[in-house]
């Protein structure tokens, strides 16, 4: 009786345990505001990719380019 008792209590508490969990929020991996749509793939697929956050976040003036 207790071979089956038990799994079945450990069972119920993983399910109500994982249904409680609050989702995870999703990223995909693109943000699409960071390509400039403007620019062609075809010709300058850098600028294409990279265009919106270049002009979201310009280089200071008192610096050269970004890095370390």
């Amino acid at each position: 009786m207790k071979r089956i008792v038990f799994p079945i209590i450990v069972l119920a508490i993983m399910v109500t345990t994982s249904c409680s969990q609050q989702k995870a929020s999703q990223n995909d991996g693109l943000n699409l505001a960071n390509l400039d749509t403007t620019a062609t793939p075809g010709e300058s697929f850098y600028q294409y990719a990279t265009g919106g956050w270049q002009k979201a976040n310009p280089i200071p003036d008192e610096y050269a380019r970004y890095g370390s």
